[in-house]
């Protein structure tokens, strides 16, 4: 399958990309934001609003510094459709320092498995306070992609109402303590799925998306990252929480953190992550947001109930059409969790991918649901769909990911009366494959890319004679 950018495609890759000689890489690393003005000023008819949860009401709804947990709603035209996002961003350390005994810094304390620090460092960022979030209508990727109102850019949301979840927790909406945690004489709150329970009753009052007066019918729950795996692992409660009259779909970004015996243990931190992720569970106290029938299988089994903090272990008994939104060269997975360099290991790196992608596709096809969908693409990245470019330039079979999306949805709110579903893995047999990456825009996407130099260079000459 042979993909060819535009000749203006290819003119903005070589404006934006430096080439270095040596290695024959072209490499960009565009940071967070994407260069355009602000949402508030592109879309002014567009804002999100903030609804801070009312503790009075929800008293244990808290953030990791005890304030309260926060939502935003941007509303839509569309009819009894929401759509709602959990941030993502990492996880924290519940560990103090006495614990952290193999660090050479207690507070990056096994950075590279994403643990991003120690949860008392996190609790005076906005990945762990209210009071620190601004209002993501001030950012510019807050309307891109798959939050953007523009139907050309996102055809299957533009119009529908969005709720997106502040992340807050450090622990995927998952913990459930009542009590404070004390790292080194500083108190942290794990009361994620606290937040996540109260969100789902707040959104159902009066004047709210789901209120019954307003006849919701279809609800699609997505999460990137972090917030991805906790889409996977806490979309029941949904289903628990709202009459049986509104559709629920499933669609995590970049979520599905793979569980491997190949999750490495460098030699400065004193645990691989699939250990991490159990010394999390051990101290959130998060079973009781997770899926009951994965927790009694595991027990059956004689496994860890942690196991079911994985989206292999919790996506077979989830309830609802799914369509996963996932990379087999997860950006985030193969630097942080089996650390692989295609470029110095392709070999290794090549394995990983396929055992990844395997592992996704057999868990999908065991769950026997006709409505399931899947979007793999052959790139290295890590939780795209909120990046205007990418959305509308990664492509599988000529069909890129919004316009895929938006087939999916068609299919699943007409009940699979309405086309087709959409199935679309691209081959990774090579390693990445960033020339899958071409639409109609010229623009660049902030996420590291990596370009032969050469089959750029030829593929212009091509495109240009």
């Amino acid at each position: 399958m042979k993909i060819l950018f535009s000749a203006t495609f290819y003119l903005a890759i070589f404006l934006a990309f430096t080439y270095s000689p040596s290695s024959g890489i072209v490499q960009a690393d565009f940071g967070g934001g994407n260069g355009k003005p602000p949402c508030n000023e592109r879309f002014p008819d567009n804002q999100w609003t903030a609804h801070t949860l009312d503790l009075q009401e929800y008293e244990n709804a808290t953030c990791l510094d005890g304030s309260p947990g926060m939502y935003y709603i941007q509303k839509g035209s569309a009819i009894g459709k929401v759509l709602v996002m959990a941030w993502g961003g990492a996880w924290c350390d519940f560990r103090d320092t006495a614990e952290m005994d193999n660090c050479g810094n207690a507070r990056d304390c096994c950075s590279h498995h994403g643990i991003a620090n120690s949860c008392s460092a996190r609790a005076n960022t906005s990945l762990g306070s209210s009071t620190k979030m601004e209002n993501p209508s001030k950012w510019d990727w807050a309307c891109d992609g798959m939050t953007s109102p523009d139907a050309e850019v996102n055809p299957a949301f533009h119009d529908w109402t969005k709720i997106k979840l502040l992340y807050c927790d450090g622990a995927s909406f998952s913990g459930l303590n009542t009590e404070a945690i004390d790292l080194n004489g500083e108190k942290v709150w794990s009361r994620g799925n606290f937040i996540y329970q109260a969100v789902i009753a707040d959104v159902k009052k009066e004047g709210k998306p789901l209120y019954a007066g307003n006849n919701p019918t279809h609800l699609v729950l997505n999460g990137n990252s972090a917030g991805g795996l906790a889409t996977y692992l806490h979309a029941h409660q949904w289903k628990e929480s709202l009459p049986d009259t509104i559709n629920i779909a499933v669609m995590p970004d970049d979520g599905f953190f793979h569980y491997t015996d190949k999750s490495k243990h460098l030699a400065f931190c004193p645990m691989n992550y699939n250990e991490m992720m159990k010394n999390i569970f051990d101290r959130i106290n998060p079973k009781d947001g997770l899926s009951k029938m994965c927790l009694e299988n595991m027990e059956k089994e004689n496994r860890h109930p942690y196991e079911c903090m994985f989206a292999v272990n919790a996506l077979p008994y989830i309830e609802h059409p799914v369509f996963v939104l996932q990379s087999p060269y997860d950006e985030w997975q193969t630097e942080k969790v089996v650390v692989l360099d295609e470029e110095k290991n392709k070999t290794a790196f090549i394995e990983f991918g396929q055992e990844f992608k395997q592992t996704v596709l057999d868990v999908l096809q065991s769950r026997s649901n006709s409505l399931d969908g899947i979007f793999m693409d052959s790139c290295k990245h890590h939780t795209v769909a909120t990046d205007g470019t990418y959305y509308q330039n990664s492509m599988i079979d000529g069909m890129a990911m919004n316009e895929a999306i938006a087939k999916w949805v068609n299919w699943w709110t007409s009940g699979g009366n309405n086309g087709e579903s959409v199935k679309l893995i691209a081959d990774i047999s090579n390693g990445t494959h960033p020339a899958n990456i071409a639409k109609k825009k010229a623009a660049v996407a902030p996420f590291l890319w990596e370009v032969n130099y050469e089959e750029v260079k030829d593929n212009v000459s091509d495109v240009m004679s």
